[in-house]
């Protein structure tokens, strides 16, 4: 992946900027690409009403060395708190000189809630699609969850594939064959068994007491008699989806299951592997932890 001198665009043309006391994925992305690095304060008034201030944009003494192209690096949490810092950092960078303004959030809340699902429903990824791509020019995140989420911002995000970093960790565990847990999943799962040319294997619910919600998961493609498995998918949240498919493929002869998941739900509370039937779960990207050489490396080749 090279040195800074490899990414004139990241190097040059952009300034990478953070939360206080929040940034330590800026600061490692500043750091390894070379580029100028600037922090937002956030400040809180007596009612609790928050406020972003960001510095002059420019090289003068006393001013931030900010380009006038600037990209936010900032996890867009559920909380509600956390969109509308994004937000104000977003006008706050622009009264400060930025001409373009771009955010870079690996992790992006709301995108299982694409539409409605009830009626009278609010859906969350339309309101923050529409809110974010007002606020910034260009928005960047890690395997957004579905095609029609990424529709509710315009044309502004564009969706980071994991793809070659679950194919390392897979490459790394000896994997023999590639299993998608659920229909959902086999897009991704296709693409790293291609590149890892190794058998896929698609899972399935099927509904056992019809009328009734129960569930399980059969092998509805593949073989996985004698292989070592594993699992891909972009989330894991409570792990159910996982287990049904773990048992399912080691039911059917696999000589292991292991999975890899881009994202956690929530990162305080990750199931752990052995609870799952699993031999392993890997997550890609951890939102709670410093940033892993890895995922440092492939942003900056990716935005």
């Amino acid at each position: 992946m090279g040195d800074a001198s490899h990414r004139p665009y990241m190097c040059m043309l952009q300034t990478i900027v953070g939360f206080e006391g929040r940034d330590q994925l800026a600061r490692a992305l500043a750091r390894a690409a070379g580029a100028a690095y600037a922090s937002l304060a956030v400040s809180t008034y007596r009612a609790g009403e928050r406020a972003v201030r960001a510095s002059p944009l420019g090289s003068a003494r006393g001013r931030l060395p900010v380009s006038k192209r600037c990209l936010l690096v900032a996890d867009v949490e559920a909380d509600g708190e956390s969109v509308w810092r994004v937000l104000l950092a977003a006008d706050a960078l622009r009264r400060a000189g930025a001409r373009k303004v771009s955010l870079l959030a690996p992790w992006m809340a709301y995108g299982r809630q694409d539409k409605p699902a009830k009626t009278r429903e609010s859906t969350g990824g339309v309101v923050l699609g529409a809110a974010l791509s007002r606020a910034f020019d260009r928005i960047y995140t890690l395997e957004a969850h579905s095609p029609l989420f990424r529709k509710h911002f315009g044309g502004r995000l564009k969706s980071l594939s994991a793809r070659d970093l679950a194919v390392t960790i897979a490459r790394s565990k000896g994997a023999m064959a590639v299993a998608a847990p659920d229909h959902g999943a086999v897009k991704r799962a296709k693409s790293v068994a291609k590149r890892l040319r190794v058998t896929l294997i698609v899972c399935e619910k099927v509904r056992t007491r019809p009328g009734l919600g129960g569930v399980r998961t059969k092998i509805a493609s593949g073989d996985p008699t004698g292989h070592r498995v594993v699992l891909v998918d972009d989330m894991v949240d409570s792990g159910g989806t996982l287990k049904e498919a773990a048992h399912a493929l080691r039911s059917a002869g696999a000589r292991s299951v292991g999975a890899i998941v881009t994202h956690a739900a929530n990162p305080v509370s990750v199931p752990r592997a052995q609870d799952l039937g699993l031999g392993y779960m890997e997550v890609v990207y951890r939102r709670n932890g410093k940033p892993k050489k890895e995922i440092i490396e492939f942003l900056l080749d990716a935005v």
